[in-house]
């Protein structure tokens, strides 16, 4: 029986070498591709978004504003910086270019949101380059894919020599992503060779292709254990031997682990049902603001936004804090962990006074009155100011809130918009530990930091590389002993 099985193991471990070569360099190639885009790709002279103060004068000319404007409902209502200082933004939907207003007209500023987004493109990026063209996007894409998180935005080219391109999502005055042509070939390369999104309109077909070579993978991943574990090798005939059995010993569980989670990512993703994320919360209405005080309190402190938000039907105004960071002293590192873009939110009524409310506690009552979602975990909400297991840094926003709901999803809400951010399912909480931990690595993040975790994953790699490049120059002889 044994032999049986050693021979069988050792036949297909031959059958299958130049497909299993082919697919092996098609993902480790593509997959290096991954941690040199974050290594040698375009890096923001800022991250954090520009601040402004607000005192009750300028409240007082935003209200004559808001009681004149004839929009009576909005999703997100908010006072933000700009470059000329102060403005109301107004959100109608999520498919559509925002709406400002200064605090001297009732009419909306024509084109401002594009304006808007050249001005944040330039506070992020430094550059004073002129601007070769800029579009505004509602949709995902190759060029701007899914697990970017955010829409709509503005895709802004400059016109440098690498096209430098920033995307800029105007809704919370935050950079979404920023490319050149550099990264962008690494990108195309990845897309193409791992994620296969060149069949995206042919699911079926990427799903089978996909299954197909991890499948080949696998059989030489199991047949080759197999033959490892059973012919014990004392002497070699040859050098490429010896070290093609080291090698498949030091790359057997992290291959094995690529390998499960690939293929448990691949049907999850191909199998899950569409959820809809970044929804609104709440609908506002702009006549309800027409009396507005400024509470002393928080007199001429920094602050990134005010939103105009509702509390027990009644109307409210949140203030977001800005984060006392120096946008110009955070690392790259501190970057990919999660750089707040706050530090806290207050709340008051109209009519100046402070609200006895935080965060957290708004986050349930947005789940209540919105979802008709009653119960929830007794340790909850809790407040997210990191980019981790379960709330990754394709979400971008931080801080937000997490709430676990008694039938085992999760939520996350950012309360400065009243959006529910991401409804993550138990299926998925599953799914995504899995992938981050065999397929990303992130459990090294702790202890190496999101560098070391990557240098720690080229480094397997290139030993993957190196065993089916030895592997497959065995196979060139006509008799191969294993």
């Amino acid at each position: 029986m044994r032999t049986n099985i050693i021979q069988f193991s050792r036949k297909y471990h031959r059958l299958l070498l130049w497909p299993a070569y082919a697919a092996a360099l098609v993902f480790i190639i593509s997959a290096i591709c991954h941690p040199l885009m974050i290594w040698t790709g375009p890096q923001p002279v800022k991250r954090l978004p520009p601040s402004l103060e607000i005192n009750a004068q300028d409240l007082a000319q935003t209200k004559k504003t808001l009681a004149s404007i004839h929009s009576s409902e909005v999703s997100i209502a908010q006072i933000i910086p700009s470059k000329e200082g102060m403005k109301l933004q107004l959100t109608k939907t999520l498919e559509e270019p925002r709406e400002y207003f200064s605090h001297n007209s009732a009419l909306p500023l024509p084109n401002y949101d594009h304006i808007h987004a050249q001005w944040l493109a330039r506070y992020y990026t430094g550059q004073t380059a002129p601007i070769r063209s800029i579009t505004f996007i509602t949709k995902f894409s190759t060029d701007y894919p899914e697990v970017n998180r955010l829409l709509p935005v503005y895709k802004v080219i400059f016109n440098t020599e690498d096209q430098l391109t920033a995307y800029i999502h105007t809704e919370t005055n935050a950079l979404a992503a920023l490319t050149n042509n550099w990264k962008q070939s690494l990108k195309t390369l990845f897309q193409l060779l791992h994620t296969f999104n060149w069949l995206d309109d042919f699911p079926v077909v990427r799903l089978i292709l996909m299954s197909t070579l991890l499948s080949i993978l696998s059989i030489m991943l199991l047949s080759g254990a197999y033959l490892l574990l059973s012919l014990k090798r004392k002497q070699y005939k040859r050098r490429l031997q010896y070290l093609h059995r080291k090698l498949a010993w030091a790359v057997f569980i992290p291959f094995a682990g690529f390998l499960f989670s690939g293929f448990y990512h691949l049907y999850q993703q191909a199998l899950k049902s569409p959820t809809q994320t970044q929804l609104s919360l709440q609908s506002i209405d702009l006549s309800s603001y027409q009396s507005v005080r400024w509470p002393e309190a928080i007199d001429g402190r920094p602050i990134t936004a005010l939103s105009l938000i509702t509390i027990d039907q009644q109307p409210a105004i949140r203030a977001s804090l800005a984060n006392n960071k120096n946008s110009r002293d955070t690392s790259r590192e501190k970057h990919f962990t999660g750089l707040p873009k706050e530090q806290s939110g207050i709340y008051f009524s109209t009519d100046g006074n402070l609200l006895a409310l935080n965060d957290g506690e708004y986050a349930k009552q947005l789940l209540s009155k919105f979802m008709n979602i009653q119960e929830v975990h007794s340790n909850n909400p809790k407040k997210i100011t990191r980019f981790g297991n379960g709330y990754d840094f394709r979400n971008k926003r931080l801080p937000v809130w997490r709430v676990d709901l008694s039938n085992g999803e999760t939520v996350f809400i950012d309360p400065r918009t009243a959006m529910l951010v991401e409804k993550v399912t138990k299926a998925q909480k599953l799914e995504g530990w899995i992938f981050s931990m065999l397929h990303k690595w992130n459990f090294l993040k702790g202890s190496l930091g999101r560098a070391g975790r990557d240098t720690a994953l080229v480094l397997i790699l290139l030993l993957m590389m190196s065993l089916t490049i030895i592997g497959q120059q065995m196979g060139k002889r006509l008799k191969v002993d294993l």
